[in-house]
């Protein structure tokens, strides 16, 4: 019961305050350790801060304080807190509390055996609910990447061919005349004397046909290479800057929605588990017969008591 007490407040580990009054007849702290050590062990006892009340109505305090702090030494519990109820100012009473806070500030938190098997439990439970969980789907929006076509004017060099005029040399023949002196042979007759043909009857003295070498001026017609020039027109290679439209494409984002899967993270089936591990066992706590109730339970009731009000501190 404690057990369930202490897991529906979500408390993992503890710390005790085992109450003794000083103005009993007898000394109770003996028996109330034993019941607290046979209901969760002696490993809660490092956790334990005992408290002796009453000490204003006790005329043997002094005494009986030493007798209960050696009962708690021989159980290992170093913390021994006096406390008054009556016949005390509020400074003391607020020096008495923070001497109980200090005494609880300086002992472990621990677990008992019920709460380390509840605690088991439940995270066993909620690995099932875990591992039994679907995947649950979502839509999320996430960053999608496209191109984008777009046109533009782009400058390139354009060839071409373009026409000048030019002055071209050529060779022409032209026909003109040359004077030249020409030689040649001109006959003549070279006539005897007269006297010796009458002489010799004729027969003398003849007349002779001869030549004489006689030089004329004669045109000859000839040709000479004369370099005359033309214009003409020459291709030449030539360049220019011209635009063209093209197609690009640039890259942008744009959010799409997408559909997600995801799974509950262990740790959120915790409060599903210990509601369900707890609601079954208070259920087999109501149908279960108890007996009695013996003095050491009573005691015991008390000392948990006071221990689960300590942890919800």
């Amino acid at each position: 019961k404690l057990a369930l007490a202490v897991a529906g407040a979500r408390v993992r580990s503890l710390k005790f305050i085992v109450l003794d009054s000083l103005a009993n007849d007898s000394l109770q702290l003996r028996s109330t350790l034993a019941a607290l050590t046979t209901a969760f062990g002696r490993k809660v006892l490092p956790g334990v801060v005992v408290m002796a009340s009453k000490a204003d109505r006790c005329s043997e305090a002094a005494k009986r304080l030493a007798s209960m702090v050696a009962i708690a030494k021989r159980q290992g519990i170093d913390q021994v807190v006096l406390w008054q109820d009556k016949d005390i100012s509020p400074q003391e009473r607020d020096h008495q509390l923070q001497r109980l806070i200090q005494a609880l500030g300086s002992v472990p938190s621990v677990c008992t055996s019920d709460l380390e098997d509840l605690h088991a439990r439940v995270e066993a439970r909620a690995k099932q609910l875990f591992e039994q969980e679907p995947m649950h789907t979502t839509q999320v929006m996430v960053p999608e990447q496209y191109a984008e076509p777009y046109e533009e004017q782009e400058a390139y060099q354009e060839s071409y061919i373009t026409w000048t005029t030019k002055d071209e040399a050529y060779d022409e023949h032209v026909p003109y005349e040359e004077t030249v002196k020409q030689h040649y042979q001109k006959p003549y007759i070279e006539r005897g004397n007269l006297f010796g043909k009458i002489v010799t009857l004729g027969l003398g003295f003849k007349d002779e046909l001869k030549y004489t070498t006689e030089a004329q001026d004669v045109k000859v017609p000839k040709v000479r290479v004369v370099t005359r020039t033309r214009p003409v027109q020459v291709p030449e290679d030539a360049s220019r800057t011209a635009y063209r439209t093209v197609k690009k494409y640039r890259t942008k984002f744009r959010e799409v929605p997408k559909t997600a899967e995801y799974q509950v993270p262990p740790e959120q089936f915790i409060d599903r588990a210990l509601a369900e591990i707890t609601g079954e066992m208070r259920i087999a706590l109501a149908t279960r017969s108890v007996a009695g109730v013996g003095p050491d339970d009573m005691a015991l009731g008390a000392s948990a008591a006071g221990g689960a009000s300590e942890a919800g501190m």
